[in-house]
């Protein structure tokens, strides 16, 4: 009896009740091995993609860890790539770049400078001769005074192969006469003074007869022109020479037979033409 006792109490201490785990519910373990499954999916893309660099701890068993992602502020060399320039379009837009600039240049150096046409002003008229012989020639001999001014305040002007000579109805009744070159200042007023005479002109029946009619009434009318070329000179810079053309229209007291200074009626016209 006692040896029965003593033997089921050593069982009885050698017993030990099972450990009762407890099971995790199914949802909890299907959650996580989706999101660890989305984890690896996620990771693995961004190893192939670059966005992550891996490396492998030899003293974790030699495993990945993963890094750290790149900041937001970096930039992708590849994203930024250019491709090779065109060495046509680049000396197209150069050019272009040139003649913009070119244009700004001239458009201030315009507004600074701005030049006008000159003036000019028929102020007296002299008739020392004026004679019609057959079959028609006309010989005269005139002289008539203009001013020439200059309005520009930074701009000269140069006047090269000026000449004048004399119309009547739209015919010419004097030979051309050459002028002197003209440089003038700026603001400033020159006094032209050429005596036009020469050979005799041939005309038509009309004009001769017209002019010994207008001679008879005492008023003729005459058209004074000047010809030639004319450039713009500021500072260092001079322009092209322009073709200049002046025309000053007037009516003159003048009968046959008389000789100089002649009335001018009325406001004598000059147009300048450029």
């Amino acid at each position: 009896m006692y040896f029965q006792e003593t033997k089921q109490n050593s069982h009885s201490t050698k017993s030990v009740a099972p450990r009762q785990v407890q099971k995790p519910s199914v949802m909890k373990l299907g959650n996580k091995a989706k999101y660890s499954k989305l984890a690896r999916s996620n990771f693995i893309q961004e190893i192939f993609l670059g966005k992550v660099e891996v490396n492998i701890d030899l003293r974790s068993g030699g495993y990945p860890q993963r890094p750290s992602p790149l900041p937001s502020s970096y930039n992708d060399p590849k994203k930024y790539s250019s491709s090779p320039r065109n060495p046509v379009k680049t000396l197209c837009t150069f050019l272009l770049i040139l003649l913009i600039l070119a244009g700004l240049v001239v458009l201030i150096g315009w507004l600074i400078y701005r030049p006008h046409k000159p003036n000019f002003s028929l102020v007296g008229a002299a008739i020392y001769e004026l004679n019609i012989t057959s079959p028609p020639y006309i010989s005269s001999t005139m002289q008539f005074t203009v001013l020439a001014r200059n309005p520009n305040r930074r701009v000269r002007l140069d006047y090269d192969q000026f000449s004048a000579l004399v119309y009547y109805k739209g015919q010419a009744i004097t030979p051309p006469v050459m002028l002197p070159p003209l440089l003038q200042e700026t603001k400033s007023t020159a006094v032209l003074s050429p005596v036009i005479r020469g050979a005799s002109v041939l005309v038509s029946v009309e004009v001769a007869n017209g002019l010994l009619i207008d001679e008879v009434y005492g008023v003729v009318s005459l058209r004074l022109v000047f010809v030639g070329k004319m450039r713009y000179n500021a500072a260092m810079v001079k322009t092209r020479h322009y073709g200049v053309y002046v025309k000053c229209d007037m009516l003159v007291g003048f009968k046959k037979g008389f000789v100089g200074q002649v009335p001018l009626l009325g406001s004598p016209d000059c147009q300048v033409d450029l």
